[in-house]
Protein backbone atom coordinates (compact mmCIF):
# COMPACT_ATOMS: atom_id res chain seq x y z
CA UNK A 1 0.00 0.00 0.00
CA UNK A 2 1.55 3.48 -0.41
CA UNK A 3 2.66 5.05 1.92
CA UNK A 4 0.21 8.41 1.38
CA UNK A 5 -2.60 5.77 1.22
CA UNK A 6 -1.59 4.54 4.58
CA UNK A 7 -1.68 7.50 6.09
CA UNK A 8 -4.97 8.34 4.94
CA UNK A 9 -6.06 5.07 5.91
CA UNK A 10 -5.43 5.68 9.82
CA UNK A 11 -7.02 9.33 9.61
CA UNK A 12 -10.21 7.61 8.59
CA UNK A 13 -10.14 4.82 11.00
CA UNK A 14 -9.37 6.95 13.60
CA UNK A 15 -12.00 10.00 12.86
CA UNK A 16 -14.40 6.93 12.55
CA UNK A 17 -13.27 5.51 16.23
CA UNK A 18 -13.95 8.98 17.51
CA UNK A 19 -17.55 9.20 15.64
CA UNK A 20 -18.63 5.74 17.33
CA UNK A 21 -17.29 5.83 20.61
CA UNK A 22 -17.59 9.30 21.39
CA UNK A 23 -19.23 8.93 24.74
CA UNK A 24 -16.76 6.20 25.73
CA UNK A 25 -13.31 7.24 24.68
CA UNK A 26 -11.33 6.31 27.20
CA UNK A 27 -12.09 2.55 26.99
CA UNK A 28 -10.31 3.09 23.40
CA UNK A 29 -7.36 5.24 23.77
CA UNK A 30 -4.57 3.27 22.98
CA UNK A 31 -6.22 2.47 19.85
CA UNK A 32 -7.12 6.07 19.06
CA UNK A 33 -3.47 6.73 20.37
CA UNK A 34 -2.23 4.47 17.41
CA UNK A 35 -4.07 5.34 13.96
CA UNK A 36 -3.59 9.14 15.37
CA UNK A 37 0.04 8.75 15.67
CA UNK A 38 0.25 7.03 12.49
CA UNK A 39 -1.58 10.10 10.43
CA UNK A 40 0.23 12.36 12.76
CA UNK A 41 2.43 13.55 9.40
CA UNK A 42 -1.02 15.02 7.90
CA UNK A 43 -1.74 17.80 10.26
CA UNK A 44 -2.65 15.32 13.22
CA UNK A 45 0.16 15.76 15.69
CA UNK A 46 -1.63 17.55 18.00
CA UNK A 47 -4.49 14.62 18.65
CA UNK A 48 -2.07 12.33 18.78
CA UNK A 49 -0.14 14.04 21.06
CA UNK A 50 -3.33 14.11 23.16
CA UNK A 51 -4.17 10.73 22.74
CA UNK A 52 -0.95 8.90 23.38
CA UNK A 53 -0.54 10.61 26.88
CA UNK A 54 -4.26 10.18 28.05
CA UNK A 55 -3.42 6.23 26.44
CA UNK A 56 -0.07 6.94 28.66
CA UNK A 57 -1.88 7.95 31.86
CA UNK A 58 -4.56 5.12 31.59
CA UNK A 59 -2.20 2.19 31.27
CA UNK A 60 -0.05 3.74 33.98
CA UNK A 61 -3.28 3.66 36.49
CA UNK A 62 -3.94 0.07 35.65
CA UNK A 63 -0.23 -0.62 36.09
CA UNK A 64 0.65 -1.66 32.45
CA UNK A 65 3.58 0.48 32.80
CA UNK A 66 5.43 -0.72 29.90
CA UNK A 67 2.39 -0.05 27.83
CA UNK A 68 2.30 3.32 29.02
CA UNK A 69 5.80 3.78 28.66
CA UNK A 70 5.57 3.05 25.15
CA UNK A 71 2.26 5.65 24.80
CA UNK A 72 4.53 8.68 26.66
CA UNK A 73 7.35 7.80 24.13
CA UNK A 74 5.49 8.30 21.45
CA UNK A 75 4.24 11.55 22.74
CA UNK A 76 8.00 12.66 23.24
CA UNK A 77 8.97 11.35 19.39
CA UNK A 78 5.48 13.85 18.18
CA UNK A 79 5.92 16.78 20.01
CA UNK A 80 8.66 17.92 17.23
CA UNK A 81 5.52 18.22 15.05
CA UNK A 82 3.35 20.29 16.82
CA UNK A 83 4.07 24.55 15.98
CA UNK A 84 4.03 25.50 19.52
CA UNK A 85 5.22 22.94 21.54
CA UNK A 86 6.42 24.35 25.40
CA UNK A 87 9.14 23.05 27.38
CA UNK A 88 6.75 22.33 30.14
CA UNK A 89 4.83 20.20 28.20
CA UNK A 90 7.76 18.55 26.99
CA UNK A 91 9.16 17.72 30.46
CA UNK A 92 5.64 16.68 31.83
CA UNK A 93 6.02 13.94 29.49
CA UNK A 94 9.38 13.12 30.14
CA UNK A 95 8.79 12.86 33.75
CA UNK A 96 5.92 10.50 33.13
CA UNK A 97 7.89 8.46 30.78
CA UNK A 98 10.49 8.00 33.04
CA UNK A 99 8.33 6.74 35.81
CA UNK A 100 6.71 4.21 33.55
CA UNK A 101 10.53 3.45 32.10
CA UNK A 102 11.43 2.92 36.09
CA UNK A 103 8.32 0.96 37.32
CA UNK A 104 8.80 -1.36 34.31
CA UNK A 105 12.37 -2.22 34.86
CA UNK A 106 13.62 -0.24 32.30
CA UNK A 107 16.59 2.01 34.03
CA UNK A 108 18.43 2.95 31.60
CA UNK A 109 15.72 4.38 29.51
CA UNK A 110 14.36 6.14 32.68
CA UNK A 111 17.50 8.00 33.67
CA UNK A 112 17.55 8.99 30.23
CA UNK A 113 14.15 10.65 29.76
CA UNK A 114 14.72 12.06 33.38
CA UNK A 115 18.27 13.48 32.22
CA UNK A 116 16.48 15.09 29.11
CA UNK A 117 14.07 16.78 31.06
CA UNK A 118 16.28 18.20 33.45
CA UNK A 119 18.78 19.62 31.05
CA UNK A 120 15.45 21.43 29.46
CA UNK A 121 14.01 22.21 33.07
CA UNK A 122 17.15 24.05 33.87
CA UNK A 123 17.72 26.01 30.21
CA UNK A 124 14.21 27.12 30.56
CA UNK A 125 14.36 27.81 34.22
CA UNK A 126 11.59 25.38 35.46
CA UNK A 127 12.16 25.11 38.72
CA UNK A 128 9.42 22.25 39.85
CA UNK A 129 10.24 20.53 36.71
CA UNK A 130 14.32 20.39 37.78
CA UNK A 131 13.43 19.43 40.92
CA UNK A 132 11.08 16.73 39.72
CA UNK A 133 13.60 14.85 37.44
CA UNK A 134 15.96 15.46 40.23
CA UNK A 135 13.83 13.17 42.21
CA UNK A 136 12.74 10.86 39.27
CA UNK A 137 17.01 10.05 38.11
CA UNK A 138 17.49 9.19 41.74
CA UNK A 139 15.00 7.06 41.89
CA UNK A 140 16.00 5.35 38.69
CA UNK A 141 19.89 5.51 39.51
CA UNK A 142 19.14 3.57 43.08
CA UNK A 143 16.11 2.56 43.85
CA UNK A 144 14.03 4.57 46.19
CA UNK A 145 17.67 5.44 47.99
CA UNK A 146 21.05 4.39 47.80
CA UNK A 147 21.31 1.97 50.33
CA UNK A 148 18.53 -0.33 49.05
CA UNK A 149 20.95 -1.39 46.08
CA UNK A 150 24.57 -0.41 47.55
CA UNK A 151 25.51 2.00 44.89
CA UNK A 152 27.88 4.95 45.42
CA UNK A 153 26.46 8.50 45.39
CA UNK A 154 26.94 9.97 42.44
CA UNK A 155 28.43 13.50 42.55
CA UNK A 156 26.65 14.32 39.28
CA UNK A 157 23.03 13.67 40.70
CA UNK A 158 24.26 15.58 44.50
CA UNK A 159 24.71 18.90 42.33
CA UNK A 160 21.45 18.34 40.38
CA UNK A 161 19.55 18.24 43.68
CA UNK A 162 21.75 21.10 44.98
CA UNK A 163 20.75 23.07 41.57
CA UNK A 164 17.32 22.07 42.13
CA UNK A 165 17.34 23.25 45.65
CA UNK A 166 18.65 26.57 44.72
CA UNK A 167 16.08 26.87 41.92
CA UNK A 168 13.04 25.80 43.85
CA UNK A 169 11.23 29.57 45.09
CA UNK A 170 12.05 30.51 48.94
CA UNK A 171 9.47 29.03 51.25
CA UNK A 172 8.57 25.53 52.16
CA UNK A 173 7.18 22.93 50.07
CA UNK A 174 6.37 19.47 49.55
CA UNK A 175 8.82 19.58 46.93
CA UNK A 176 11.90 21.44 48.78
CA UNK A 177 11.11 18.63 51.31
CA UNK A 178 11.95 15.56 49.27
CA UNK A 179 14.71 17.30 47.78
CA UNK A 180 16.55 17.90 50.93
CA UNK A 181 15.30 14.06 52.03
CA UNK A 182 17.17 13.23 48.74
CA UNK A 183 20.37 15.24 49.19
CA UNK A 184 20.86 13.63 52.38
CA UNK A 185 20.01 10.02 51.36
CA UNK A 186 22.73 10.73 48.09
CA UNK A 187 25.28 11.79 50.85
CA UNK A 188 25.14 8.47 52.92
CA UNK A 189 28.62 7.60 52.40
CA UNK A 190 29.99 10.65 52.06
CA UNK A 191 32.03 12.22 55.45
CA UNK A 192 29.35 14.53 55.80
CA UNK A 193 27.36 13.18 58.32
CA UNK A 194 26.59 16.40 60.43
CA UNK A 195 25.46 18.10 56.68
CA UNK A 196 23.18 15.00 55.84
CA UNK A 197 21.93 14.89 59.41
CA UNK A 198 20.68 18.49 59.37
CA UNK A 199 19.34 18.18 55.86
CA UNK A 200 17.05 15.10 57.02
CA UNK A 201 15.90 16.81 59.89
CA UNK A 202 14.91 19.94 58.20
CA UNK A 203 12.73 17.85 55.81
CA UNK A 204 11.37 15.98 58.14
CA UNK A 205 9.94 19.00 60.39
CA UNK A 206 9.16 20.76 57.14
CA UNK A 207 7.14 17.79 55.62
CA UNK A 208 5.46 17.62 59.61
CA UNK A 209 4.83 21.47 59.20
CA UNK A 210 3.20 21.46 56.06
CA UNK A 211 1.18 18.23 57.26
CA UNK A 212 2.00 16.26 53.81
CA UNK A 213 2.37 12.71 54.11
CA UNK A 214 3.69 12.02 50.94
CA UNK A 215 7.21 14.54 51.63
CA UNK A 216 6.57 12.67 55.27
CA UNK A 217 7.12 9.22 53.93
CA UNK A 218 9.99 10.61 51.15
CA UNK A 219 12.03 12.41 54.28
CA UNK A 220 11.78 9.55 56.76
CA UNK A 221 12.77 6.77 54.12
CA UNK A 222 15.85 9.65 53.53
CA UNK A 223 16.61 9.79 56.81
CA UNK A 224 17.45 5.95 56.69
CA UNK A 225 20.13 6.51 54.78
CA UNK A 226 21.01 9.78 55.97
CA UNK A 227 21.52 8.38 59.58
CA UNK A 228 23.21 5.09 58.57
CA UNK A 229 25.74 4.19 61.10
CA UNK A 230 26.29 2.06 63.20
CA UNK A 231 25.42 3.93 66.69
CA UNK A 232 22.27 5.32 64.86
CA UNK A 233 20.49 1.57 65.13
CA UNK A 234 17.93 2.41 67.17
CA UNK A 235 17.23 5.82 66.02
CA UNK A 236 16.49 4.13 62.47
CA UNK A 237 14.53 1.33 63.68
CA UNK A 238 12.16 4.11 65.34
CA UNK A 239 11.82 6.16 62.33
CA UNK A 240 11.25 2.87 60.13
CA UNK A 241 8.48 2.42 62.28
CA UNK A 242 7.06 5.57 62.02
CA UNK A 243 7.30 5.09 58.23
CA UNK A 244 5.19 1.69 58.03
CA UNK A 245 2.81 3.40 60.39
CA UNK A 246 2.17 6.46 58.07
CA UNK A 247 2.82 4.33 54.81
CA UNK A 248 -0.13 1.95 56.23
CA UNK A 249 -2.48 4.87 57.12
CA UNK A 250 -1.68 6.64 53.88
CA UNK A 251 -2.38 3.15 51.74
CA UNK A 252 1.25 3.35 49.85
CA UNK A 253 2.56 -0.02 49.63
CA UNK A 254 5.38 0.99 48.03
CA UNK A 255 6.83 2.97 50.88
CA UNK A 256 5.27 0.39 53.52
CA UNK A 257 7.59 -1.96 51.66
CA UNK A 258 10.69 0.11 52.16
CA UNK A 259 9.77 0.64 55.96
CA UNK A 260 9.61 -3.12 56.14
CA UNK A 261 13.14 -3.21 54.12
CA UNK A 262 14.43 -0.64 57.03
CA UNK A 263 13.51 -2.63 60.20
CA UNK A 264 14.73 -5.96 58.28
CA UNK A 265 18.47 -3.94 57.81
CA UNK A 266 18.29 -2.61 61.74
CA UNK A 267 17.10 -6.63 62.96
CA UNK A 268 19.75 -7.64 60.75
CA UNK A 269 22.13 -5.15 62.16
CA UNK A 270 21.26 -5.92 66.09
CA UNK A 271 21.35 -9.78 64.43
CA UNK A 272 17.62 -10.55 65.53
CA UNK A 273 17.09 -13.02 62.97
CA UNK A 274 13.12 -13.53 63.86
CA UNK A 275 12.66 -10.45 62.99
CA UNK A 276 14.38 -10.47 59.66
CA UNK A 277 12.22 -13.54 58.69
CA UNK A 278 9.04 -11.24 60.02
CA UNK A 279 9.79 -8.49 57.57
CA UNK A 280 11.16 -10.15 54.93
CA UNK A 281 7.82 -12.18 54.70
CA UNK A 282 5.79 -8.94 55.03
CA UNK A 283 8.46 -7.62 52.11
CA UNK A 284 6.85 -10.73 50.16
CA UNK A 285 3.12 -10.30 50.02
CA UNK A 286 3.88 -6.18 49.57
CA UNK A 287 5.80 -7.26 46.49
CA UNK A 288 3.48 -10.12 45.21
CA UNK A 289 0.79 -7.29 44.94
CA UNK A 290 2.85 -4.36 43.70
CA UNK A 291 4.03 -6.58 41.01
CA UNK A 292 7.37 -4.40 39.49
CA UNK A 293 10.51 -5.45 38.48
CA UNK A 294 12.25 -3.53 41.22
CA UNK A 295 10.61 -4.94 44.16
CA UNK A 296 10.27 -8.62 42.82
CA UNK A 297 14.53 -7.62 42.22
CA UNK A 298 14.93 -6.73 46.26
CA UNK A 299 12.91 -9.84 47.15
CA UNK A 300 15.20 -12.21 45.47
CA UNK A 301 18.53 -10.73 46.54
CA UNK A 302 17.08 -10.91 50.21
CA UNK A 303 16.10 -14.46 49.66
CA UNK A 304 19.41 -14.97 48.68
CA UNK A 305 21.22 -13.01 51.82
CA UNK A 306 18.99 -14.88 54.06
CA UNK A 307 20.63 -18.32 53.18
CA UNK A 308 23.94 -16.85 53.35
CA UNK A 309 23.21 -15.93 56.83
CA UNK A 310 21.89 -19.54 57.50
CA UNK A 311 25.66 -21.00 55.88
CA UNK A 312 23.67 -22.33 52.96
CA UNK A 313 26.03 -21.11 50.36
CA UNK A 314 25.43 -23.22 47.55
CA UNK A 315 21.43 -22.57 47.78
CA UNK A 316 22.23 -18.95 48.19
CA UNK A 317 24.23 -19.05 44.48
Amino acid sequence: MPAARRLELHRTIGRVLEDMYGGDLESHLAELAHHFTEAAPLGLAKEAVEYSVRAGDRAAAALAYENAAQHYGAAVQLLPLLEHASVERRCEILLALGDSQWRAGDTPGARDSFEECAEAAARSGLAEALARAALGLGLARLGLGGIVTGRFSDTAGIRLLEQALATLPDGESSLRAQVLARLAAELFISDQVERRTVLSDQAVEMARRLDDQEALLVALHGRHSATFVPDQVDGRLANAEEMLRVATEYGDDEMAFMAHYARLHCCLELGEIKGVDAELAAMINLADRIRQPFYLWVIAVLRATRTIVDGRLREAE
